[in-house]
């Protein structure tokens, strides 16, 4: 490096590289450029340090206490564990029916105890009960979804009263469905165009919702062993999940449930959740976590199966698996226990905003005196028999303050420029504006190249025409 480029390094407001360009010996010039190199190496190296760190994008979670004037109130839906009543089918399945070459499919979570995917076959009375579940199905997924409806607990009677906040509920709260798993159900509160959720304002016993559900327990089929009801406390825009979700209350009991809401907040990608914002997808099949690993697991099913389980309710333009065939019925099992074993997980990230009600249930014996009405009596009806076959749930907020957990990003933009900053002052000095001056001698530094080098040429071609 000539005289010329050291005295443009001679005013750099680098110190290190200044006093390069001032030494006026060898020995001096070189002490200098070895600081120089360990400084740059040692910035280098906790640069390059953090930034592994910065690109792990990790999080800080805040919890917020935030108490509302008022609170949304949760979605309900309940279901009756029965599927079927009994005089709605007596005429229509005989009680020896046999699966034919073309029944149609089966629940998946049932399939697994059919006596054909068992690998213990050794009791005759227990395939005797598979026998029997396993025609009902037949029958049951032989029925339209309207026939399913029709022949199951009317949900008018089904919901024998509904007050919310002290007042009867409006009709129009309702939505009707039917549940492979659990026939009719009932959701209150859900969320529907041109109607928003219900809103709380008070917190405790007596200010949410009081359902008084009637079993009809008499008209249970023999292939229900459970009676009672199955409730969900859901949000009001998300779809309720029975099959996965919620809790079973028993006849004969008041079941109370205390709610304290928690709202979790998330951070999509490039963050660790890599959380999804599923009511903005626009597909069907993404429209919430759950769905989306209904798809997921249905493609696995298609794929090694070549039809899929229509408990799912997702891809129905797919063949469905038989219930007859062994083989198909069977696989349905196998590929569940394949992904389970090989801890095999569908892309469903959580959704970026969640809300959750932490639900504590408690419950209480009915007492006949006060519930049933006296018609009931006048008729002889038994009053055990009548308290036996009713449920009262009583849900209600017990306090309007909610849980707030938001996550939020360790370290920002302005936070990794900071450090950079840190990191090149200690190190080697440097500022914003010595970054500034940095540029400007290698601009001055690359003109005097670039002009000393049309210098040389001019000169050589002057020499040779001379």
């Amino acid at each position: 490096m000539g005289n010329a480029h050291f005295m443009i390094l001679h005013d750099c407001s680098v110190y290190a590289i200044s006093r390069l360009g001032q030494s006026s010996f060898f020995l001096g010039k070189f002490l200098w450029f070895a600081v120089l190199i360990v400084a740059l190496s040692g910035s280098i190296y906790r640069i390059e340090k953090f930034s592994f760190l910065y690109k792990q994008y990790p999080v800080v979670v805040s919890l917020k206490m935030d108490r509302k004037q008022s609170l949304m109130f949760p979605a309900v839906t309940v279901c009756n564990i029965n599927r079927l009543k009994t005089e709605g089918i007596r005429c229509l399945i005989p009680s020896n029916m046999k699966p034919n070459s073309i029944g149609p499919p089966l629940i998946f979570s049932e399939s697994r105890e059919l006596y054909f995917c068992k690998t213990d076959q050794n009791s005759s009375r227990e395939n005797e009960k598979d026998q029997l579940q396993t025609n009902f199905l037949t029958f049951y997924y032989s029925l339209s979804e309207r026939s399913r409806f029709e022949l199951g607990h009317n949900p008018m009677d089904f919901m024998a009263n509904c007050s919310f906040n002290g007042r009867l509920c409006s009709r129009s709260r309702f939505r009707y469905f039917t549940d492979f798993r659990f026939g009719n159900c009932i959701t209150f509160n859900n969320q529907r165009k041109g109607m928003s959720p219900l809103k709380i304002s008070n917190a405790g016993v007596d200010s949410g919702l009081i359902l008084r559900l009637k079993l009809e327990s008499s008209h249970y089929l023999k292939v229900t062993h459970t009676s009672g009801a199955r409730v969900v406390i859901h949000d009001p825009s998300e779809a309720p999940n029975p099959d996965q979700n919620g809790f079973n209350v028993s006849p004969g009991f008041e079941t109370t449930i205390s709610l304290k809401q928690t709202v979790y907040h998330r951070l999509p990608a490039p963050y660790k959740d890599y959380c999804l914002d599923y009511k903005a997808q626009t597909t069907n099949f993404m429209k919430s976590k759950d769905a989306c690993v209904r798809t997921c697991m249905q493609q696995w099913y298609l794929e090694k199966c070549g039809c899929i389980d229509r408990m799912l309710s997702s891809m129905n333009d797919q063949e469905f698996c038989r219930l007859t065939n062994a083989t198909e019925a069977c696989c349905l099992v196998r590929v569940l226990e394949y992904l389970a074993e090989n801890e095999i997980t569908c892309n469903c990230p959580l959704p970026c905003n969640s809300v959750y009600f932490n639900e504590k249930v408690s419950s209480a014996v009915l007492s006949p005196q006060t519930f049933i009405n006296r018609t009931y009596c006048e008729r002889g009806s038994s009053k055990t028999i009548i308290k036996e076959d009713y449920v009262r749930l009583n849900i209600f907020y017990s306090s309007l303050e909610r849980q707030i957990y938001e996550q939020r990003p360790k370290w920002e933009t302005p936070e990794f420029l900071s450090f950079l900053g840190n990191e090149l002052g200690l190190w080697l000095g440097i500022s914003l504006l010595t970054l500034f001056d940095l540029f400007e001698k290698l601009v001055i530094f690359i003109k005097h190249e670039v002009v000393s080098r049309i210098f040389c040429g001019l000169q050589r071609k002057l020499f040779v025409k001379k």
